[in-house]
């Protein structure tokens, strides 16, 4: 081991050959090399002349509020905005209490909870998500872990997550990395110790949150609110999660909304649907 570490810092230190041959930093304020052009210099007042000439849709506006408000769960907020603002909401506002149930089980941990109530409210939500699905089962996981159920870990790993994990590289690994958490007594010292983190409850939270509501919105026939691209994977930027079916898209040809994390973005093409911040 102290080997180990003598060779880290040899290799990284100021006068490694790695720090010798790693390129000098950019001027600066040059711009950096993308592989894209450089973003273009717009004078402070004429971006300020175009957003005075820009018209907002008021009705679009409102709906995205609205949509804020259903996807956070604020059900008497939404409920108040939509009779004040006259838009009406493309879910049901009553099933807002069940997901948040939802969501919250997930966050204190109890998993199992949250799998057989969603399984009670639609089955077909995990029954056709399978990346939303291996997840919920590596939280699972990862709680038993928690709570120092080694035997029961490994059982549950070898059941529940090996199978699809022979199915899919990328379930593999992500099972891998879990069950390095095993090897470690301090997950402080543990490479994947951020598992064990609330983040990464709140992580798998936000990703069944934003599968539950776009089945809703299809079972509601929503025009606003509907899934995109299939079981293409997306990545959101605001909050390290990926989703299945959980990036919808708000009804307007310009902007989507990402259900799992309410963030808004301007479509720039119709190909690019990943997240950024708000």
């Amino acid at each position: 081991m102290e080997h180990f570490v003598r060779s880290v810092e040899r290799d990284s230190g100021p006068d490694s050959p790695n720090e010798r041959r790693r390129p000098p930093p950019p001027p600066p304020h040059a711009p950096l090399e993308t592989g894209t052009s450089p973003p273009r210099q717009i004078d402070l007042a004429v971006w300020q002349a175009r957003l005075a000439e820009l018209e907002v849709n008021k009705t679009f506006m409102n709906r995205l509020v609205l949509d804020y408000l259903v996807i956070e769960g604020y059900k008497d907020a939404a409920e108040a905005f939509a009779r004040e603002s006259g838009v009406a909401p493309e879910v049901d506002l009553d099933t807002i209490s069940d997901r948040m149930s939802i969501r919250e089980s997930v966050q204190r941990g109890d998993v199992e909870a949250a799998v057989a109530r969603v399984n009670e409210l639609d089955p077909t939500i995990l029954r056709g998500n399978s990346q939303l699905a291996f997840h919920l089962r590596q939280q699972q996981l990862i709680e038993i872990i928690r709570e120092g159920r080694i035997e029961d870990a490994l059982v549950f790993a070898q059941q529940e997550l090996a199978p699809a994990g022979e199915q899919n590289p990328a379930f593999l690994e992500e099972l891998e990395r879990t069950m390095a958490l095993l090897a470690f007594e301090d997950s402080a010292t543990c490479p994947v110790g951020h598992l064990l983190e609330p983040t990464q409850r709140y992580k798998t939270a936000s990703e069944l949150n934003g599968a539950i509501l776009a089945s809703q919105a299809q079972q509601t026939g929503a025009g606003g609110l509907r899934r995109a691209h299939g079981d293409n994977v997306q990545a959101c930027a605001v909050e390290p999660h990926t989703f299945t079916d959980a990036h919808v898209r708000v009804q307007s040809p310009n902007f989507l909304r990402c259900f799992a994390c309410s963030s808004a973005r301007r479509r720039t093409s119709r190909r690019r649907t990943s997240c950024s911040p708000r």
